[in-house]
Parts: C-alpha cells; sequence; structure tokens
C-alpha cells in the first residue's frame, strides 16, 4: 500500500511539472493493481482529458465514487459538451493525414494549421501537433518545424514519446548531412573521371563494383543523375536494347514471382508442422493430466486469468501488439469466467488502437451474443456499442453507425455514452 502511495504522490509531482506523459504511465501502473481506486482513477480521467483525450477521461471517470467526488456529475457534463467538438478534430486530423500520406503535404497543411492558430477551449491531442511537425518538415520548413516544437503546451514539449521522436528526426538530419558529403565527394571523383573520358561515362558492372567497394555511397536519388550506357550506334540497335532490357526485366519478374511462391509454400509447410508438433504435444500432455487427475478446466482457468493480467500490463504501457496476443489467447483458453469479458474487451480495444478493427468484426458478436451472466451484466456493454458505432463511422457506413448510436440511446439512457451517442449521431445527420 505504501509503494501505491508513493507512486500517486509522484504522479501528482510530475503533474505540478507538467510531465502529464509520464504522470499518465505512473497512474496507469497504480491501476493495474487497484482498477477501483476513485482517487487515482479521478486524476486518471484528468490527465486523459488534459492531453486532449476526453474519451479515455470519461471511461476512467465511470469507476469514480460520486460519494467521494460529488462534482464528477459536473465535470461530466463539461467534457461531454465538448465532445461533438473533439469529432471535427478528428475528422480535420483524418483528412490531413490521408492528405499526408498522399504525398499532397500543401494540402495537409491548409487542412491543420487553422486548427493550431485558433485558441481552442479544449487541449488539443499530442498526434495533432506531432502530424504538423512532419507536415512542417516534410515542407522543408525544417527551423519552422523545429520553432513549432519549441512553442508548443509545455506538456508537449515534456513529452517523453514527442522527444524520442524529435530525437529521431534530428539523427536523421544528421546522417542525411553526412551523406550529403559523401555524395559531394562521390561528385568530385566522377567529374575528375569524365576529363580523363574522351566522349562518355559508362558505367560497366565492374565499374560498379570498383565504386561500392571503395565505399562511396549511392542513394536512391543518385542513380537519377547517374550515367548508363548511352552509347548505341542506330536508333534500331538502341530499340533493339530496349526490347531486349524489358525482356530481361519481365523474366526477372517471374524469377521473383516464383521464388516468393516456393518461399510462401515452404513457409506454411514449416507452419503446419509447427501447428501438428503442438496438437500432438497437447493431446499428450492432455493424456498425462488426466490420468494424475489433474483438474484441466482449474488449469485452463488460471493459465487465462494470468494471460489476462499479462496483456492488460503490456496494454497500459502502449504494446498493443503483445497485449492482443494475450488477450487473444486468455479469450480462446477460457471464455467463461469473471474475468472473460474484460479480456475480450479489451482485445478488441487492441484491434482499435492497432487499425484493424472493422464495425463487421465478429469479436463484437462474440461479446453481445455471449450468454454468460459475465458479459449479460458486463459494463463494457455500452462502450463496445460506441466503439463498433465509431468503426463504421470511419468506414463511412452512416446507417449502420446511426442504428447503433440509437440502440445506445433507448438501452443506456443514464450512462455517459448515451450522450455521446447522441452528439455523434447530430454530427453524422448533419454532414
Amino acid at each position: 500500500m505504501k509503494q501505491l502511495t508513493s507512486k500517486y504522490n509522484k504522479a501528482i509531482q510530475l503533474l505540478k511539472e507538467g510531465r502529464l506523459e509520464e504522470a499518465k504511465g505512473m497512474l496507469e501502473s497504480i491501476l493495474a493493481s487497484a482498477p477501483f481506486h476513485s482517487e487515482t482513477n479521478w486524476t486518471a480521467g484528468l490527465v486523459e482529458i488534459m492531453m486532449g483525450n476526453p474519451v479515455a477521461g470519461l471511461s476512467y471517470w465511470e469507476r469514480v465514487s460520486a460519494e467521494q467526488f460529488p462534482q464528477i456529475h459536473e465535470r461530466k457534463e463539461q467534457i461531454l459538451s465538448t465532445l461533438g467538438a473533439y469529432e471535427e478534430v478528428r475528422t480535420v486530423y483524418n483528412q490531413a493525414l490521408s492528405f499526408v500520406k498522399e504525398g499532397k503535404v500543401k494540402e495537409a497543411k491548409g487542412v491543420l494549421s487553422p486548427l493550431l492558430q485558433r485558441d481552442s477551449p479544449f487541449p488539443l491531442p499530442q498526434d495533432v501537433y506531432r502530424l504538423y511537425f512532419i507536415i512542417l518538415f516534410e515542407s522543408g520548413k525544417m527551423d519552422q518545424a523545429f520553432d513549432f516544437f519549441s512553442s508548443s503546451p509545455i506538456w508537449i514539449q515534456k513529452s517523453p514519446s514527442i522527444k524520442r521522436f524529435i530525437t529521431a528526426v534530428k539523427d536523421g538530419l544528421l546522417t542525411e548531412k553526412t551523406v550529403k558529403e559523401r555524395e559531394k565527394s562521390s561528385e568530385l571523383a566522377l567529374q575528375r573521371r569524365k576529363k580523363r573520358k574522351q566522349k562518355r561515362l559508362i558505367l560497366s558492372a565492374s565499374a560498379l563494383a570498383v565504386v561500392v567497394a571503395g565505399g562511396i555511397y549511392i542513394s536512391s536519388q543518385d542513380w537519377k543523375s547517374v550515367p548508363t550506357n548511352y552509347e548505341v550506334s542506330s536508333s534500331g540497335e538502341k530499340q533493339a536494347n530496349t526490347n531486349s532490357t524489358e525482356f530481361e526485366k519481365k523474366i526477372a519478374e517471374l524469377e521473383s514471382q516464383l521464388t516468393n511462391v516456393e518461399s510462401e509454400k515452404e513457409s506454411l509447410k514449416k507452419e503446419l508442422e509447427l501447428e501438428l508438433a503442438k496438437v500432438s504435444e497437447y493431446e499428450t500432455t492432455e493424456a498425462l493430466y488426466k490420468k494424475a487427475n489433474v483438474d484441466l478446466t482449474s488449469l485452463r482457468s488460471e493459465e487465462a486469468r494470468q494471460e489476462f493480467n499479462s496483456g492488460y500490463s503490456f496494454y497500459k504501457k502502449g504494446d498493443y501488439e503483445r497485449a492482443k496476443e494475450k488477450f487473444e489467447l486468455s479469450h480462446q483458453l477460457d471464455s467463461t469466467q469473471y474475468f472473460s469479458d474484460d479480456s475480450l474487451y479489451y482485445y478488441i480495444q487492441t484491434e482499435q488502437k492497432l487499425g484493424s478493427l472493422s464495425g463487421d468484426s465478429e469479436l463484437f458478436q462474440q461479446f453481445f451474443t455471449n450468454t454468460s451472466e459475465h458479459y449479460l451484466e458486463s459494463p463494457y456493454q455500452d462502450d463496445l456499442l460506441v466503439v463498433q458505432a465509431n468503426a463504421y463511422y470511419r468506414e463511412g457506413k452512416m446507417d449502420q453507425a446511426l442504428d447503433i448510436l440509437s440502440k445506445v440511446q433507448e438501452q443506456f439512457p443514464n450512462e455517459w455514452t448515451a450522450s455521446y451517442a447522441k452528439k455523434l449521431s447530430t454530427a453524422i445527420k448533419e454532414r
């Protein structure tokens, strides 16, 4: 208990110093041991809201005791009133991100810049600042990008993940500078060689080997300016060379495809052998357990619980890939225990975090159609309906999203999710 109290006090100190991301991690580690501690849930909710994550903040506040925090209902209403605006922020962010992925940096800046220039009544998510930095950087405005970071809110400047990102960018610039120096040396060397040539420079395979062996760095951009044997005697011969090159290229592509098929075939064969070995090992182990009168059901339940705890630990650390594996395994081992709804809920959440969750995911049906009391009475019912509605919304399936949002308002009228569903429904209908 003393250790948890010490951690909590440390988190409060981090908050006072503007180190929100570190405070968040500290509070999450406390909640991993004491998930229903009101003070910690209250503070964790505040931190999420201060970091521009109101929905995450509200989910923490669901575990806050109204007796200890009588202001909780009023605060929830205040945050709920901002959710519509946050949906607009997310829409703008997604649009800017799409432009960046398409290489339309100018359009991305035009979309995101107004959001950062106006006075916002609530904190913007960390991802907005990171994306705008990337946009400025990709636009060639490196000094402006670093100035933007320096003028960002203190909690952004002190964010460990943002600082790691900025450091990586600076390291990349240093590497790029070194590469350019090498390229400059390479160009000078090529110029000296050109003077010794009577006509044109022909870069043969052997010459290229010498260049590589000599330690001269040639980037992908350099290939556009490197001479590639234009020494042809006539247009007919040039066409023949072109046809020959295309033919050789086609053969190389087919050989590559054949190699890939063979490689995939070998990989599948190995996977099958491993799975068969696992089945054999499992059957042998199960037979031994039965012979020793060991309760296999109890063992699976305990293993499922351990896998869930391990997954939850990874989830809180942001390691969603490993968390997903653990939650999935826990769900497969035993889906009838008191923690089973938690396991499937967080399994779905990791899918969402990794960007692989669709509104039609069978995981939703597994949760909603399970007749176990742990699922029927689960506090995650309305939360997952909102998650599913959001998934449909992102996919552009507005009718499906509206149907689910209507269900949330009808079945959970007194929960925060009902207010959220109402605001999102209004936003969809006004599009």
